[in-house]
């Protein structure tokens, strides 16, 4: 519970400090309507979901790959049954 609202503590933080990047190249001379709060809302959410994205997408691409490896550690550490699920969280080495 508390990791989460750290957690989201942080991403409001970078979503603050990424709006503030935006309002610095936002033109001078701007009289549009423009509200940050939205846009630290945004930035905030888009921080808290890219690593979860990340951690998908890499799963998506080299999941498949991974089956051999999979079993092989599954067999080894004498584990009972089949994972029904594992995620790719980076990659190192070649690919």
């Amino acid at each position: 519970m508390i990791g989460s609202i750290g957690y989201g503590i942080l991403a409001l933080v970078v979503g603050a400090l990424l709006t503030g990047l935006v309002a610095m190249f936002r033109p001078i001379r701007a009289q549009d309507e423009w509200k940050p709060w939205k846009w630290i809302l945004a930035m905030a959410a888009f921080a808290g979901v890219a690593p979860y994205l990340y951690a998908e997408i890499l799963t998506k691409m080299k999941g498949g790959d991974m089956a051999n490896a999979i079993e092989s550690v599954t067999e080894e550490a004498e584990i009972a049954g089949k994972p029904s699920y594992y995620k790719v969280l980076s990659t190192k080495g070649e690919t």
